[in-house]
């Protein structure tokens, strides 16, 4: 038992290694599978909206780009007055340990997705309402 004598630091680096590296592979693990399964749920319902969807050259692809280990990205264009549309999943630091042991403690971080939809109305001077409700209160 020499060696805890000797090594204490050295061995609590190695654990505090070990720890990181685990918290590492399971959080970035765990911010893909929320990717794939936002793109397994939503893709579908896109594919009958656009022509071109995914961040590949091929028409119809269900990729996801990945920007980063919390940050997604998906792509859909052709659509009329439609220029495109930009789906971005950020996630919480779930890799990190230092972040989440001290940022999102303090300020609380959450998984947001972002839609950014730019139209195309040409010469038009109209009105533009956008409206997201749930499907039983269309009228």
């Amino acid at each position: 038992m020499w060696y805890w004598k000797y090594y204490k630091f050295e061995l609590g680096c190695l654990a505090i290694f070990v720890v990181a590296v685990a918290n590492f592979i399971n959080g970035k693990g765990q911010n893909q599978a929320i990717a794939i399964a936002w793109s397994k749920g939503n893709v579908s319902s896109l594919a009958g909206q656009f022509a071109h969807l995914g961040c590949s050259q091929e028409p119809r692809s269900v990729a996801l780009m990945q920007r980063s280990y919390s940050d997604y990205e998906y792509f859909a264009s052709g659509r009329k007055n439609c220029f495109y549309a930009h789906f971005k999943l950020a996630m919480k630091h779930r890799h990190c340990m230092l972040t989440s042991l001290t940022y999102d403690l303090f300020y609380g971080a959450t998984d947001t997705l972002t839609i950014e939809v730019p139209l195309d109305l040409g010469s038009r001077d109209l009105p533009l309402e956008f409206f997201i409700c749930r499907r039983k209160d269309w009228k």
